[in-house]
């Protein structure tokens, strides 16, 4: 086999999904849900200056209840997410990854057993920070860490191997 062109060490846990919690829901989901609690929050002000104070009361706690589901499925998304690392890597969830023209290889630490995923498997590819997360299709994630030198060089090689309907989201903070 062929070398591979990029290798990187990773591990799926909590602390490493936590800082991609929003960016997990889909953008068209985050906006209807937004739209909801910004609608139920007018219309409780509306309601609450026509003097309708039980109408208001009702608008405000399903704003509030909005908000924390939400947040609920926030924290419900990392914990399956994890819980299918888990599945998938046993109790020490760490691996790494190399990268080829074609596709990326993930070889588990604890048995060094290779699961080879093509690009066109990949929904998008998330970078916060130095952290970058992969997203697959099938919901499975795989997050590791980079150096900004490194980090540069495999992003001009993933847009360069990759088809271009792969989502590519670069935060910067």
């Amino acid at each position: 086999m062929n070398e591979a062109y990029f290798t990187f060490e990773g591990k799926l846990n909590k602390d490493t999904l936590k800082p991609f919690k929003r960016e997990l829901i889909p953008y068209g989901l985050n906006l209807f849900i937004n739209s909801a609690i910004t609608l139920f929050g007018l219309a409780a002000v509306f309601y609450f200056c026509g003097k309708f104070y039980r109408l208001a009361g009702i608008c405000f706690l399903n704003s509030i209840a909005v908000i924390l589901m939400k947040q609920l499925s926030q924290l419900y998304l990392i914990h399956s997410l994890n819980k299918v690392g888990f599945t998938l890597f046993s109790d020490t969830q760490e691996y790494r990854l190399l990268f080829y023209p074609e596709f990326f290889d993930v070889i588990r630490k604890h048995d060094n057993k290779i699961i080879s995923i093509y690009y066109s498997h990949v929904n998008k590819i998330i970078e916060k920070d130095s952290c970058i997360i992969i997203i697959l299709k099938e919901n499975l994630c795989f997050p590791f860490y980079a150096d900004s030198e490194q980090r540069e060089l495999w992003f001009d090689f993933i847009y360069e191997n990759t088809p271009e309907s792969l989502k590519i989201k670069r935060l910067r903070r």
